[in-house]
């Protein structure tokens, strides 16, 4: 009992009450989603024909990255509290926080990857690949490899973390506890990717990189581990397609 009231004790100690509300994840997201689709219009109109696919990927990427990181720090300061600290944005990384990154993102990627392997047969419909996914399956220069790893490695794994477990978890965390916060972070972090095919996988990872930031009060950690996952995921699908080209 002791030990337990003590690892309760730790982990509020390392997530505080945050200052903003379920009202300002919800401006912040659709702030989000707004300014990604009109974004991604404008740059299909205007360059559409004159940009690769690749590079378009790689500039609306880097925009969405810019929108996730903008509207959580906006609300984070506009609120006051602790600052970036409140995000889980430690002053430094430590080694548990590496060891716990690289190790949780591995196991994600096996328990990704099996959930989803045991989805394919209860939904039997081919699902339509991520972007930045299609973009590695068809690449036929280095650039076009090289993005979709910077993307869904890089990227997507900061601004998505920052937001759902740094910006969006404290408040449902503080509202409903850690293990509601932490499935109810997972199941809007993988509604969101618009994938009912991968929406179980996703989940469960979601689920996994929430526990990691409850474990460790950092943020760094989902971030790591969900870019290992990520890589991961991209690194097996690119053998996969060069020893079997005919599947492309």
């Amino acid at each position: 009992m002791y030990m337990e009231m003590e690892s309760a004790s730790m982990s509020d100690t390392n997530h505080a009450v945050p200052s903003w509300s379920f009202k300002d994840i919800a401006a912040a997201l659709v702030f989000v989603l707004l300014g990604s689709y009109g974004f991604g219009m404008l740059l299909n109109l205007f360059f559409g024909n004159s940009f690769s696919s690749a590079l378009l990927l790689l500039i609306a990427g880097f925009f969405q990255t810019l929108l996730f990181l903008g509207a959580a720090f906006f609300i984070v300061f506009l609120k006051g509290g602790n600052g970036l600290g409140q995000l889980g944005l430690k002053k430094s990384i430590s080694a548990d926080v590496l060891r716990k990154g690289f190790l949780g993102g591995a196991l994600l990627f096996v328990v990704v990857l099996l959930s989803g392997v045991v989805a394919s047969f209860f939904i039997p419909m081919e699902a339509k690949p991520q972007p930045f996914v299609d973009i590695l399956v068809k690449a036929e220069t280095p650039f076009d490899i090289f993005v979709p790893f910077l993307v869904g490695g890089i990227l997507a794994p900061l601004g998505e973390e920052i937001f759902f477990r740094g910006f969006a978890y404290p408040v449902l965390r503080g509202r409903f506890g850690a293990a509601y916060g932490i499935v109810g972070t997972a199941v809007f972090f993988s509604l969101l990717h618009f994938d009912i095919i991968r929406f179980l996988p996703i989940a469960l990872g979601g689920v996994g990189l929430g526990w990691l930031y409850e474990n460790t009060g950092s943020v760094y950690t989902p971030i790591i581990a969900h870019s290992v996952w990520n890589t991961a995921m991209l690194v097996l699908l690119l053998l996969i397609t060069r020893a079997m080209p005919q599947i492309i």
